[in-house]
């Protein structure tokens, strides 16, 4: 057993629900967020090292004798039959957390180490905001445990109350699902081409991507904010830091119906893109999925380096939004996948 991440220190910045204006944005920073590609076509030309890439101790996993503090789950009989395709709302508190990761408790989930899950942060969908500033990913819990977590890729420890949209299925049918590992054939600098999703020729193509650190991954962090890209007729999952893509990372790949957003000057305020779709708008219950798109439909491209997750305004505006987790301003023609159920 390898030590808990320490949760002493946690600070959580909570700030109240923006309900009235979309000028009421949550707190802007002045950091500008623009970042220049360093080169045309591609989302970078650099080979700086990854030097974040591999933490000290990877996600604490619960064993049959869990340390003191460590959630202990009752054992859930395996096999269990499948609920194909979901989506709810999980939010870390004492009761499921521990370190670094939050276990996540729906019985759908339990005995699934071939679900592929997508997660996107959700400031306030119990009311209270609550950031989570720290790029995450999933992994599975194997032994008497069974079950998914949601961790920090930079070992920090998960704030109570941080809230998560997670969408789950399994590659069967015609799911446009799959896992990709990022080998050294696939890897050039800070990306790597995707190589398990038949939608790949196509510019226009929503690509939703949450890293997976052990199912069926090599237990490899990468500690940064990420997004697509599209280039050559294929896609590319690539780190907005220009860090080094780590080999043998995993990443969970979807293939979905939905929409992009582009910060535009009639829609950011601060850290924030207000998103107007007929569809969510005045709906609190949606559960958005986000990705950052650099390029859509394979135009310039567009860097922001930072950790993202949405909201909901509610009061006369109505709307969803995507934000900057770190405050910093959003930035100018930055765009997001965004899908929703």
């Amino acid at each position: 057993m390898r030590s808990l991440s320490s949760r002493a220190g946690i600070l959580v910045a909570l700030m109240a629900l923006c309900a009235v204006s979309v000028a009421c944005a949550i707190g802007p920073s002045s950091s500008s967020g623009t970042n220049t590609p360093v080169a045309s076509g591609s989302a970078t030309a650099s080979t700086t090292a990854d030097t974040n890439g591999t933490p000290t101790a990877p996600p604490v996993i619960p064993t049959a004798t869990p340390q003191p503090g460590v959630p202990s789950p009752t054992p859930i009989p395996c096999p269990r039959s499948d609920t194909p395709f979901g989506s709810f709302i999980h939010t870390a508190n004492a009761s499921n957390s521990a370190g670094d990761y939050t276990i996540i408790t729906l019985p759908a989930l339990y005995c699934q180490p071939t679900a592929i899950l997508r997660v996107t942060p959700n400031w306030n969908p119990n009311g209270t905001g609550v950031y989570n500033n720290h790029p995450i990913g999933v992994f599975y819990i194997a032994g008497s445990t069974q079950r998914w977590a949601i961790f920090n890729q930079d070992i920090a420890a998960i704030p109570n109350g941080a809230a998560f949209n997670v969408d789950y299925g399994f590659p069967i049918g015609d799911a446009a699902l799959c896992v990709h590992t990022a080998t050294a054939a696939s890897i050039t600098n800070n990306y790597t081409k995707i190589g398990c999703e038949t939608g790949s020729d196509n510019p226009n193509t929503i690509m939703i991507v949450t890293p997976n650190w052990n199912s069926p991954g090599a237990k490899v962090y990468n500690n940064h904010p990420i997004g697509v890209y599209h280039g050559g007729n294929t896609w590319y999952v690539f780190n907005e830091d220009i860090a080094t893509m780590p080999t043998n990372v995993t990443f969970n790949i979807a293939r979905v119906n939905g929409f992009v957003q582009t910060a535009m000057a009639n829609n950011i305020s601060g850290n924030v893109t207000f998103i107007n779709i007929a569809a969510i708008n005045g709906h609190p219950e949606a559960k958005l999925q986000v990705t950052q798109n650099w390029n859509p439909g394979a135009g310039a491209g567009v860097y922001n380096n930072h950790n993202i997750g949405v909201y909901y305004i509610g009061g006369s505006t109505q709307r969803w939004a995507i934000f900057n987790q770190d405050h910093a301003a959003m930035t100018p023609n930055a765009s997001f996948n965004v899908t929703y159920s």
